[in-house]
């Protein structure tokens, strides 16, 4: 018996079922979803700094009205798959956006200090209804203590803010992304606003990937 050229038939037949499965998906590469070639490892030299490949990475601006609609769809999903480990990344496409970059770690420094923090719906909706509000840091600072009903903020550690407004840009190039709505799942594939077409297929392609383009 010719083990090799059995070993070779079911290597063929194992690929060519694989090839059907994959043509027969309703997503497809390049059209759906498409390849990102870089990852984390990739943009580091000591690898203290690494950052954990989560399942899905948001990349939103506060004031992107699908962005906003992403997000509340995501979060239904989420609690449908406690497991999946999610990270949020503000895109700063454009100069203007810079300032909006900001309120998330500006929310964390607030945590840090004990002090609630907003919501980040409350956050879209503030600014999908004036961005101007979130201008610049300062204002950002103003609008809280508005929101928030307060004289004063905590201290706040800004050399920190602007350190992780660095890394959100630098991410963002590293794997080419230069539009919200987009999901990054397990830094191996990348849908945008483009390829999705609507909230509801994003998050089909999204448990597409994460239960069978991802493994």
């Amino acid at each position: 018996m010719n083990f090799k050229r059995i070993l070779i038939s079911l290597l063929s037949f194992v690929a060519l079922n694989s090839a059907i499965l994959y043509a027969d998906t309703p997503f497809k590469e390049d059209i759906d979803f498409r390849q990102v070639k870089t990852s984390s490892l990739e943009l580091i030299t000591d690898l203290s700094q690494l950052d954990q490949v989560v399942d899905i990475e948001v990349y939103y601006w506060y004031g992107c009205k699908a962005c906003y609609q992403l997000e509340v769809a995501l979060e239904g999903y989420i609690q449908k798959h406690p497991q999946l480990k999610v990270r949020r990344v503000p895109l700063v496409a454009y100069t203007s956006w810079r300032s909006q970059a900001y309120l998330q770690p500006l929310m964390t420094e607030l945590a840090n200090n004990n002090l609630e923090v907003v919501d980040k719906f409350d956050l879209y909706k503030a600014c999908l209804q004036d961005c101007s509000q979130f201008s610049s840091f300062e204002a950002s600072k103003d609008w809280l203590k508005a929101f928030k009903q307060i004289n004063e903020l905590p201290h706040i550690n800004e050399s920190e803010i602007w350190r992780k407004e660095k890394i959100y840009r630098n991410r963002a190039d590293s794997f080419s992304i230069s539009q919200v709505p987009t999901i990054l799942i397990k830094e191996r594939f990348a849908i945008d606003a483009d390829s999705a077409k609507n909230v509801d297929r994003f998050i089909q392609i999204i448990d597409f990937l994460l239960t069978q383009g991802a493994r």
